[in-house]
């Protein structure tokens, strides 16, 4: 009788410690940026504290990751597909993510600047506070989900998006969400060239393109005019510059990283440096992304702008 207690004793803890490991899974969680032609910004860094989620049915906040000293990261190198990684193969309970905080080291009061603030703007080498609502408080809050797979693995990147998210108020320099969270296992990408490109910018006098990626079906006129936050094409997924091809002084490479599969309507747009406006030079519908794949997609240019 006192071995089969044993035993059963045993058993029990067993089935206990498999079913813990069983509802519990992996998350590699990383940062990335899409670029921005702010004339003079060289850097945009935000210091990192700490990186929360909540698992659906959960009222905890489990942290993710901490940086006792801070992570600083300066946003503008991590464009063109490049990411930073916040934490690697972090054990949390399986389920559904529903939401996210970034934890900065922020201002919160924009009467009082810090002498050195966690989180600051360089234009011109001159350094700009950089303020983020409750960043320090409640965080900066991502609220796409993601699963996290019993027994499994999940690798996440967050698309911080500065082109969108910097905001400038009067003389005061704002960061407002615009993060999209993807999972990397799910995602593809869009690659190819502007043909063509470098002679157009010769004869029409342009100085860079920019390739943006919106879902289909919305109404993309007017996306060239700044809404009011001072922002052109807002509703993009993402953008990226189109940058030379070595050995070729016609054609430009571009590439849209961390799609999610579907479909996307890419528009090209120029900065003419004689109006100094950005316009619109080209579009293309129904761009097919796979998960895991990258999708060739070349665009001729048109010799003058799209109306």
């Amino acid at each position: 009788m006192k071995k089969f207690l044993i035993f059963l004793l045993t058993a029990c803890l067993f089935i206990s410690c498999s079913q813990d490991a069983a509802d519990s899974g992996l998350v590699t969680f990383n940062i990335t940026d899409a670029p921005v032609s702010t004339e003079g910004l060289t850097a945009v860094y935000i210091t990192i504290s700490e990186v929360l989620v909540k698992v659906a049915d959960s009222d905890d906040w489990l942290s993710l990751v901490t940086f006792d000293e801070g992570l600083k990261l300066n946003l503008l190198d991590l464009t063109e597909g490049k990411t930073a990684n916040l934490a690697d193969s972090v054990e949390l309970p399986s389920g559904r993510v529903n939401q996210i905080r970034l934890m900065l080291d922020a201002p919160v009061d924009q009467e009082a600047v810090p002498a050195n603030p966690g989180c600051y703007l360089v234009i011109d080498d001159v350094k700009h506070p950089l303020w983020v609502p409750s960043g320090s408080e409640s965080g900066f809050k991502l609220v796409n989900s993601f699963t996290i797979p019993v027994n499994g693995e999940v690798t996440v990147t967050a698309d911080f998006d500065i082109r969108k998210s910097l905001v400038l108020s009067g003389e005061v320099y704002k960061l407002k969400p615009a993060v999209r969270v993807i999972v990397d296992g799910e995602a593809g990408q869009i690659s190819g060239e502007l043909t063509g490109a470098q002679t157009l910018a010769g004869s029409e006098g342009y100085s860079n393109f920019v390739v943006y990626a919106y879902e289909p079906g919305g109404d993309i006129s007017g996306e060239a005019v700044e809404n009011a936050d001072g922002i052109q094409f807002p509703n993009a997924v993402t953008s990226t510059f189109a940058c030379p091809v070595d050995g070729n002084e016609e054609d430009l490479r571009y590439k849209l990283a961390f799609l999610a599969e579907g479909s996307y309507d890419l528009i090209v747009a120029a900065y003419n440096t004689v109006d100094e406006i950005l316009e619109v030079v080209t579009t293309v519908s129904g761009v097919q992304v796979e998960s895991g794949e990258t999708t060739n997609q070349d665009i001729p240019v048109q010799a003058a702008p799209v109306q």
